[in-house]
């Protein structure tokens, strides 16, 4: 998927989309959880985090002004 795809779907869960905001979940997930993994030395305590991470992203994605940089917001 390349950025304008991306972005589409960012505009899209802006929109209160769920399955865009699936998708990007789905597409950033594994790399959200490898980082956290990192910093939080436990892969258990790194999914909590991310999902966490996740939930809140979802309640306050309206915020995020450049869809290009969701992965950066997130």
């Amino acid at each position: 998927m390349d950025d304008t795809e991306e972005a589409k779907l960012v505009e899209r869960a802006c929109a209160r989309d769920a399955d865009a905001f699936t998708q990007l979940v789905i597409r950033h997930s594994g790399a959200l959880v490898r980082y956290l993994s990192k910093i939080m030395k436990s892969t258990q305590v790194a999914e909590e985090v991310a999902q966490e991470a996740y939930m809140r992203a979802w309640q306050n994605i309206h915020t995020l002004r450049d869809p290009l940089r969701y992965r950066q917001w997130l």
